[in-house]
């Protein structure tokens, strides 16, 4: 439950365009959803932080996640 609110905060501050505050409740719900062995959770929340990067114009950070997401 905690992962998913972090992951809405995530979403909703990227949309608002605080990107540095999206970054860091998307790695609190990936380090909540690696922690409960949640693959598929991981692998989301490793694409919502690449178009995070993506919308702040952080392409190479971007194609890391995407990479890391495509691996889960």
């Amino acid at each position: 439950m905690i992962s998913k609110t972090c992951s809405n905060l995530s979403n909703v501050l990227r949309r608002m365009g605080n990107y540095e505050t999206a970054i860091t409740y998307g790695y609190r719900a990936l380090r909540i959803k690696e922690s409960l062995g949640d693959s598929l959770g991981v692998a989301k929340t490793i694409g919502n932080l690449g178009a995070i990067y993506i919308d702040n114009s952080n392409y190479t950070k971007a194609l890391e996640c995407f990479q890391t997401a495509a691996k889960q």
